[in-house]
């Protein structure tokens, strides 16, 4: 079999082999891999790490001449058997939802915009989701004047990049009002408290494994999206700094012709494009503005995001628990027994409530997130037909601004799409998987349990944006093709003027 390394996992299959040849099984690999028999027993899968072994006492069985061997002289070893939990990408004691890495992460950044929906005794942070989306509303007013005050004299760079801020600005104060609401705080808290599939986990076998999936999967989502905060800021207020080092605004005595540039304009009451003290005020109050911007997009849509997995977790939980009924074999009259009725009754009972539970949790987050999502997208659809435009001006300054911005704001619609496609992707499956249960196996109670299931699977369960718009990967093609029209259209009347 070869030298197995410190690093080396396998995994065992025991459960297809009758207890005595278990006991045979374990007694010939014993004398060369003594481990091993930590693994027997368990009569499940085990991941067995071979960094330490433990050499088992008393006697073994030798492959070669089926003797009796002593292994109590054999040096000691210890065994660890990774099972699920500890193949979770953080290996701690979790006694509840806000103990998970993530979950921390999440927090702190979504308290930037006091968004977490936890009760403080605090009173600055309870008036701080109040205040926020006032100072939005300023900042959205004063893009507004700076605007209408530069038409006709701002550069066609500067004006596509504050037209894109000025909807960047309006789209985080819809997000900033639905903050402040009750009704966004009591859903996010029964994501929390309820739908997490950390109180789900101990349903089933099935349960466990899929808790542990999508555990993973939103502890390595919630990294790459905490990633793309610190990148968008640093790009976002770096670039207009290197573009003033290159043109000269910091030297002394300053070039002629040659200002200040900024990551967001705005209208206010003294000069800083040529005054230096200017300058950094608005540099300053640009870092916080990029600060809240990005908590508002990038860490909310984590939020929405890790809701929807969530909820695909537990249609597929819904659908193992389905997959379950078919172990069960019926008698010689090809009919189910009381007994195996009866317990078809209790899992079949449940998946109705689990299922209803699901749906429930879905409406209501179409109707409490419904409108920042309409909104969203049409953000993405004027800002994506400006920031292509911008674009297609190919040269250093355009690209340099608005390149990075372009990719951010386009791979932000794709992956939520993405997110959003996979509970109705996968609600598709659920009748199919409600009729394969062997039914006609069962008694009359049972069946008319499976065709009230059957039923209640015809419903699609799909995010709506205002009970109206499919939220997915079609409206998303929609977007995108739509934007790249309008972009033609836009670059051939610029050309033309």
């Amino acid at each position: 079999m070869g030298t197995f390394t410190s690093k080396m996992k396998f995994q065992l299959h025991l459960n297809n082999y009758p207890e005595k040849w278990n006991e045979l099984f374990a007694a010939e690999l014993g004398h060369k891999w003594p481990w091993l028999l930590d693994c027997y027993g368990r009569r499940s899968k085990a991941f067995v790490s071979p960094r330490r072994l433990r050499q088992p006492s008393g006697l073994g069985v030798n492959r070669a001449s089926g003797c009796s061997v002593d292994h109590s002289s054999q040096p000691p070893y210890t065994t660890q058997v990774l099972t699920l939990e500890d193949r979770m990408p953080e290996r701690e004691n979790v006694d509840n939802v806000e103990d998970f890495k993530y979950v921390k992460w999440l927090r702190n950044h979504l308290k930037t915009v006091d968004a977490w929906p936890v009760h403080s005794k605090s009173k600055r942070k309870i008036q701080k989701r109040y205040v926020l989306p006032i100072f939005s509303a300023a900042c959205f007013i004063s893009q507004t004047v700076y605007l209408k005050n530069g038409i006709g004299t701002l550069s066609f760079v500067v004006l596509v990049h504050s037209y894109i801020c000025f909807l960047i600005n309006g789209s985080c104060l819809c997000r900033g009002i639905l903050i402040a609401t009750e009704r966004y705080k009591r859903l996010a808290t029964c994501y929390l408290k309820t739908v997490h599939l950390f109180h789900h986990k101990n349903r089933s076998e099935h349960a466990m494994k899929i808790h542990v999936i999508v555990h993973r999967l939103s502890h390595y989502y919630t990294i790459y999206l905490i990633s793309l905060v610190f990148v968008g800021m640093v790009l976002f207020n770096f670039m207009p700094i290197y573009n003033n080092i290159n043109s000269g605004a910091f030297k002394s005595p300053r070039p002629e012709n040659v200002t200040f540039q900024h990551a967001m304009y705005l209208a206010l009451p003294f000069d800083y494009t040529t005054n230096i003290k200017g300058y950094f005020v608005v540099f300053i109050l640009n870092w916080y503005i990029s600060l809240v911007t990005t908590s508002h997009f990038c860490t909310f849509d984590l939020f929405i995001s890790l809701m929807i997995i969530h909820l695909w977790g537990h249609i597929k939980i819904l659908m193992c628990s389905l997959e379950d009924i078919e172990g069960f074999v019926p008698g010689s009259s090809f009919k189910f027994t009381i007994e195996q009725n009866r317990k078809i009754y209790l899992i079949l009972q449940e998946c109705i409530r689990h299922h209803q539970f699901t749906i429930d949790f879905t409406n209501e987050m179409s109707s409490t997130f419904g409108l920042v999502i309409l909104f969203y997208y049409f953000f993405y659809q004027v800002s994506g037909c400006l920031l292509l435009l911008a674009c297609s001006q190919m040269d250093i300054e355009s690209l340099s601004r608005f390149g990075p911005m372009t990719f951010i704001l386009f791979q932000q619609l794709i992956q939520l799409s993405i997110v959003f496609e996979l509970i109705s992707s996968l609600s598709e499956n659920l009748p199919n998987a409600v009729y394969n249960v062997p039914w006609e196996f069962m008694d009359k109670n049972n069946r008319k349990m499976i065709q009230v299931l059957l039923l209640q699977s015809q419903k699609l369960i799909q995010f709506k944006a205002t009970s109206m718009m499919n939220v997915g990967v079609q409206a998303m093609a929609t977007i995108l093709k739509t934007s790249v029209s309008y972009f033609i259209m836009l670059r051939t009347m610029y050309q033309e003027h």
